[in-house]
């Protein structure tokens, strides 16, 4: 039932396939942990209340598509939760705060390295998107879930593609583990310091 002809082009087979994944598995922990280490590293000095406006109102509208789903008002489903009012609020700041300070970091490496959602990396993260989420046209991405969305998306892998590029990506002796190591990134509102990886 497959197209190799006997079993040692089928062990080789799995074998390179197994490796591919393993490489695309390192390179996205490789990812994760280097935006991880940049976000946890940099300091916002200022978060623009109209960012961090409508970081909280986006996450009181996802609360309320989960309270519509269940047949429930916001305040029904947030006490359903086990939740007090003050906990929900808590809870709206502290996803606002971590979205806000996402797309600063974003938006100050960005504008520090001369990077553009129009440059040739970002399409092609654009078209990779496109892959895999099946939609097939642009227009229905942004329909469906937005604009500022979708930029938001595209300027984070762009950059988390760049953290890696530029990072120095050490093997421990005893896991056997990567660890990434950058410089940290003080951030204004205005995004003025600059920011390096190394």
């Amino acid at each position: 039932n497959t197209d190799y002809a006997n079993m040692e082009e089928y062990k080789a087979g799995v074998r390179t396939q197994l490796e591919a994944e393993a490489v695309t598995n390192a390179d996205q922990a490789l990812q994760t942990q280097a935006w991880s280490q940049v976000f946890s590293d940099s300091e916002v000095k200022e978060y623009p209340q109209a960012d961090m406006d409508e970081a909280s109102a986006e996450y009181k509208r996802l609360v309320q598509k989960y309270a519509d789903q269940a047949g429930m008002k916001l305040e029904e489903f947030v006490e359903s939760q086990g939740l007090t009012t003050e906990d929900f609020n808590s809870q709206c700041q502290y996803y606002a705060q971590q979205k806000v300070k996402q797309n600063l970091i974003v938006q100050k490496i960005m504008d520090a390295e001369g990077i553009a959602l129009d440059d040739e990396e970002c399409l092609a993260i654009q078209d990779q998107i496109l892959q895999q989420s099946g939609a097939g046209d642009m227009a229905v991405l942004i329909d469906t879930y937005g604009q500022a969305a979708v930029d938001e998306t595209i300027g984070l892998l762009r950059i988390e593609d760049f953290l890696v590029a530029n990072a120095n990506v050490e093997q421990t002796e005893a896991t056997g583990a990567d660890t990434v190591n950058t410089d940290t990134a003080d951030t204004d509102a205005t995004g003025a310091d600059s920011t390096e990886a190394q």
